[in-house]
């Protein structure tokens, strides 16, 4: 009763044969391809990352410790001078001192921006932006502490407080690049 069915078999097509391996070639060129654009990609930012490190950073590392330790010796200085001279000064002439000891920290400030803010603003000018803004702040700070009438030697905490806090920021904010915070380049 069965005997007379005969099984067809379908041929196959050529699309059917050659489908499934063209499928498979066009996905291994194309990992093959986003792999090597993920490798060039990559090294480029290592190496974008050693430049930064060894060019801006560590040449330059001695720069950011004599800057804070020019301001904290010339904050002190001056508190010193502030103090003193108000015992002994009429109010103008101590207004006159006061003027010249603020603009000690400026002149610190000045040089600072030039020798190193101004190297990261070529290649990073959103880190530069970010420490000129830091760099604000503290001077902001140190001149309002100066500026104070009643100015005591317990102001000095003070600002080694603020100068203490800025160095984080600053070393925060110079690490962020090699930490893969912010690669924003130019």
């Amino acid at each position: 009763m069965f005997d007379h069915y005969i099984i067809y078999s379908v041929p196959e097509s050529f699309l059917d044969k050659i489908l499934p391996t063209m499928i498979s070639t066009i996905v291994v060129v194309l990992i093959f391809i986003f792999g090597r654009y993920l490798d060039i990609k990559i090294r480029r930012k290592e190496i974008n990352r050693n430049w930064y490190l060894k060019i801006i950073i560590e040449p330059n590392i001695q720069i950011v410790h004599s800057f804070l330790d020019s301001i904290f010796s010339s904050v002190k200085d001056s508190m010193e001078i502030l103090i003193s001279a108000k015992a002994v000064k009429t109010y103008e002439e101590y207004l006159g001192i006061k003027s010249k000891e603020i603009g000690k920290f400026q002149n610190i400030k000045r040089k600072f921006e030039l020798d190193f803010i101004s190297l990261i603003q070529i290649t990073f000018p959103c880190i530069a932006d970010e420490l000129g803004e830091f760099l604000r702040t503290l001077e902001d700070e140190t001149t309002l502490i100066l500026d104070k009438e009643d100015l005591k030697e317990a102001d000095l905490d003070l600002i080694e407080n603020n100068i203490i806090n800025f160095k984080s920021s600053l070393f925060y904010l110079l690490y962020k690049p090699l930490n893969g915070l912010s690669s924003k380049s130019k």
